[in-house]
């Protein structure tokens, strides 16, 4: 009896070591993006977003600076969209789609804590986060499962709103 005593800290701790951004359940990872918005932590935000939204999002901005190629407003309008006094034009789209979703978390800075989880439903291989912002329609997120962990995929996302 004593034994598990001794192993249940230990087993509690090594559940408590993981990283920011790994989540298994839907709350445990509506909790740790809400944690990361309120912190500002896009690092961690970014992290939690699947590869292939990650994509999506550098493919942007890429598009973004080629939009910007010979054109001193859209260069401007680019350094105010990503929150940058530098060139935008000098960055690589990478850090160009994570400077954008940095600026956009202090754009929506508090809006996390209006937010709340109202149902986790398991769709297949997918989860789907249902969850409503005061005065707000209920949106849905769908977390798909990369290298053990859950992810936000806002393509599934999107895709899921059209049907």
């Amino acid at each position: 009896m004593r034994r598990w005593i001794l192993v249940l800290p230990a087993v509690a701790a090594i559940g408590s070591c993981r990283a920011k951004h790994e989540a298994s359940t839907g709350k445990e990872f509506f909790e740790k993006m809400r944690k990361a918005e309120k912190d500002q932590d896009a690092e961690t935000l970014w992290k939690m977003m699947s590869k292939n939204t990650q994509e999506a999002l550098v493919q942007r901005a890429k598009s973004e600076l080629d939009d910007a190629k010979g054109s001193t407003e859209a260069k401007d309008n680019l350094k105010k969209l990503a929150g940058v006094e530098a060139d935008p034009m000098a960055m690589d789209p990478l850090a160009l789609a994570k400077a954008i979703l940095k600026k956009r978390l202090e754009l929506e800075a508090g809006r996390s804590e209006k937010i709340k989880l109202l149902e986790e439903k398991t769709e297949g291989d997918k989860i789907i986060l249902v969850t409503q912002e005061e005065g707000q329609e209920r949106e849905e997120t769908v977390l798909i499962k990369e290298d053990g962990f859950l992810r936000a995929d806002f393509q599934a996302t999107a895709a899921r709103q059209f049907k």
